[in-house]
């Protein structure tokens, strides 16, 4: 004599394996989130005041050519400078970006290393002591008022600039003042 028909023996099958499958689905899961750590020799933290543009494309292809992943941080220069002077020294492992005289200040904080392919930098461009490296040479230009000035009376050296002729009326932008 049969005490459960056929429907009732294909429910409590079904059921089972179910439940089965719920318990061996929920018992593969990990109770607590993987979070992947790059080791610190695969890690390159660089400070840039270039603009996205500039770093972007450089990044990349060091990132693929090394397989060194790089931590960002991207702003301006004064900031960048002002927390290089007050962050610890190992805070970050590269500046990218940033004029010589920011450089020139923060000397104290730089350690020297003279990159292998010092041989192809010209000689006037190279820093005592290897404290920097440039990136590129940026212009600076004399600007002025054609309707004051005539091209011929024009500065057209910094040794022009500092005779008395020209004392008291060179205008040059404060990069302090341009900081928020």
């Amino acid at each position: 004599m049969e005490i459960y028909s056929k429907n009732h023996k294909i429910r409590i099958f079904a059921i089972t394996i179910l439940t089965a499958a719920i318990f061996l689905l929920t018992g593969c899961g990990q109770s607590e989130e993987t979070v992947y750590q790059i080791p610190e020799d695969k890690k390159l933290i660089v400070y840039t005041a270039h603009k996205e543009e500039v770093y972007e494309p450089i990044i990349k292809e060091f990132e693929e050519r090394t397989g060194i992943f790089v931590e960002l941080k991207a702003g301006d220069t004064l900031a960048l400078f002002d927390e290089l002077q007050q962050d610890a020294p190992g805070t970050f492992d590269v500046m990218f970006g940033g004029g010589i005289e920011n450089f020139e200040e923060c000397r104290d904080y730089l350690e020297p290393y003279k990159v292998s392919e010092i041989d192809q930098i010209a000689e006037q461009y190279r820093t005592e002591g290897d404290a920097y490296t440039p990136f590129s040479v940026l212009p600076t230009v004399f600007i002025y008022n054609n309707k004051l000035v005539y091209p011929v009376a024009a500065p057209r050296t910094w040794e022009e600039l500092q005779t008395d002729r020209w004392k008291g009326k060179i205008a040059f932008a404060d990069p302090h003042e341009i900081r928020q």
